[in-house]
């Protein structure tokens, strides 16, 4: 099986630092902020630079766990392109889709505290240029399913709507794995194309968003199946049409949250075409978790790292039936 991951590349400046402090300045938002003083500098314990962006995480965890990969991303006419390229081309996916677009590649400075929470500073750059003139019947020669990333700008949901539409013209499995910055952008048209997604895996802000529900129940019946949402340290969730299920998350001494969604939807897609939706489950969640326990977004485990860690927190790792 050969699979085309489709959004965003970058080129990620990871620093980690127990100088950031957090603070919640106003009672109105969900998060809390990262604070770094001005007119000083803060020193960093770790400092990574590696390609990264949400589609080429997904498509090299997907290769390193035994998958045929490509991708479909931008990038510019800058020195990160043949960064990018190059480690693509270790992790052994296909770049031969990536289109080289006049402009910046995009770059993503990334902001992680000693306890691994992160906060990003993305510059988007060419990604946000990928549009419908990039892509032709053609690239899915050899493919048999299509994973869509986060595509936001009004250029990528051009090319995202003209994928869709060849991809079931051509009769390839859809994965729609969106980001809350689509979502908010684009629910409408979303909603409407919904039915013609084979698979969504979407988080818990997502999935509520897209849904207009505070339930899981209800966004599943919403989101139809299968699908599946994940919920940071509470696990993960799926639904296959009939019943619902949950895993938990493995205790890991979390160094760096950065890429663990993009882990997840390469693991889980890699296992769920070739098995079943619970396997899929447990081998994503386990991926996220090796993932939270290394500095950088990259995957950089093999299918036997995989298999001993779910040994490891086979306590854990069980997937039950919850309705």
């Amino acid at each position: 099986m050969k699979c085309l991951f489709v959004g965003s590349s970058t080129m990620d400046v990871t620093v980690v630092s127990k100088k950031i402090t957090k603070a919640n300045l106003a009672q109105e938002h969900f998060e809390k902020f990262a604070c770094i003083a001005f007119a000083s500098k803060t020193t960093v314990e770790d400092l990574v630079l590696e390609p990264g962006g949400s589609a080429a995480n997904s498509a090299v965890t997907f290769s390193k766990l035994g998958g045929k990969a490509a991708l479909l991303s931008a990038v510019g006419n800058d020195v990160f392109s043949s960064l990018i390229s190059t480690s693509l081309k270790q992790d052994k996916v296909d770049v031969s889709r990536i289109k080289k677009i006049p402009g910046k590649s995009s770059v993503g400075v990334i902001i992680v505290d000693s306890s691994g929470e992160k906060s990003v500073l993305v510059h988007k750059g060419v990604n946000d240029l990928l549009s419908e003139k990039h892509f032709s019947d053609s690239l899915l020669k050899g493919i048999n399913v299509v994973v869509l990333c986060s595509l936001a700008s009004e250029q990528n949901f051009a090319l995202f709507e003209k994928i869709v539409s060849s991809a079931k013209k051509l009769k390839k499995k859809i994965v729609f794995a969106p980001s809350i910055t689509m979502l908010r952008s684009r629910s409408k048209e979303l909603k409407k194309m919904h039915s013609k997604f084979d698979l969504t895996i979407m988080n818990l802000e997502e999935a509520f968003y897209y849904t207009g529900e505070k339930s899981l129940s209800r966004a599943f019946r919403k989101l139809g199946s299968p699908c599946v949402i994940t919920a940071d340290k509470q696990g993960a969730y799926a639904f296959d049409g009939r019943h619902a299920y949950h895993i938990h998350a493995p205790s890991v001494a979390v160094k760096d949250s950065t890429g663990a969604g993009d882990s997840f939807t390469g693991a889980f897609v890699h296992a769920f075409f070739a098995k079943d939706l619970k396997t899929a489950l447990k081998q994503a969640t386990a991926a996220a978790g090796l993932n939270l326990s290394d500095v950088g977004a990259r995957f950089k485990f093999n299918s036997k790292d995989l298999a001993s860690f779910i040994k490891k927190h086979s306590d854990e790792l069980f997937v039950r039936t919850i309705e």
